[in-house]
């Protein structure tokens, strides 16, 4: 009987030792640990970076904006094909991009969280985007009897106008000068110039247009070729300007544009346009200023 016994207790202590070294209750609570350490990773982590528009081909020029889904998480990008860090370049503005094409990489960070994961988005723009026509005026520069009302139109698709205007030759505009909205008069008796550039949202602009405007109340016109002005009969193409463009050549008088005779050979002449001869010279003849010709 002794030796049953001593086997029994022996078997006793053999299932204790083994029940402690967790073959059984303890190794599981030790797998929910780790499966709950791995869950905590998880929802720990910042939300990875999403571009606006999505990466693609384009058209025209666009704007890139870049979020995440982490409130308070700064975004830190690259475009130069390295890898972004959490101090790198921080995402403050929206990312242009008009030609070619552009490969941005971006990560997620935010204090006490892991970071996210690196994402990429490429971009490519069609090479017309930045061929941005200038601007068209409506009438054409020139001068007009009667008021005008001048428009501009941009034939570039989803480009913006801005425009300058002075009575004078105005500064050249850019894409912070006034937005064209509606259209420019010209009153009676006054000499307007423009300028206008068109610009995309991606900040590129076109070449400058310009047109100048003279309204003259009197009735006295201008031809632009030649800046000729005056009344001009139906029969007298109005490029010459004035009816009899032999003997008149066209003044600019108090404000206003007249046909002034032109002066022969002898008389006092003030420039050249005066003189009667294609010939002459508005010259200084015995101290007298004079309409000359010498063979």
């Amino acid at each position: 009987m002794k030796p049953s016994r001593f086997f029994l207790l022996i078997t006793t202590i053999s299932f204790t030792i083994i029940a402690g070294c967790g073959l059984f209750g303890t190794g599981s609570s030790r797998n929910n640990s780790t499966n709950s350490n791995l869950n905590n990773g998880n929802t720990n982590t910042v939300s990875a970076p999403l571009f606006s528009p999505a990466s693609d081909t384009y058209a025209s020029a666009i704007v890139v904006t870049i979020s995440s889904d982490t409130s308070g998480a700064d975004i830190y990008y690259a475009t130069d094909g390295s890898t972004p860090s959490c101090s790198g370049t921080k995402y403050t503005n929206s990312i242009p991009v008009a030609s070619g094409s552009k490969t941005i990489k971006a990560i997620a960070c935010k204090s006490g969280m892991d970071s996210s994961e690196i994402i990429s988005a490429t971009y490519t723009i069609s090479s017309s985007s930045t061929n941005i026509a200038p601007p068209a005026f409506s009438p054409d520069g020139g001068s007009y009897s009667t008021p005008q009302a001048v428009t501009i139109s941009a034939s570039t698709s989803g480009s913006v106008i801005h425009y300058t205007i002075d009575s004078a030759p105005p500064a050249d505009p850019d894409c912070s000068s006034t937005i064209y909205s509606s259209a420019i008069n010209i009153g009676a008796g006054s000499t307007k110039a423009i300028k206008a550039i068109a610009c995309n949202a991606a900040g590129y602009k076109s070449p400058i247009s310009s047109a100048t405007y003279i309204i003259d109340s009197n009735g006295n016109t201008c031809g632009t070729l030649y800046q000729a002005c005056c009344p001009i009969p139906s029969t007298v193409p109005s490029i010459i300007g004035c009816n009899d463009h032999t003997t008149l050549y066209c003044d600019k008088i108090n404000n206003v544009y007249t046909c002034q005779a032109k002066l022969g050979e002898g008389a006092t002449c003030i420039s050249a346009i005066q003189c009667l001869d294609p010939r002459d010279a508005c010259t200084v003849v015995m101290g007298r200023r004079q309409c000359y010709y010498e063979e």
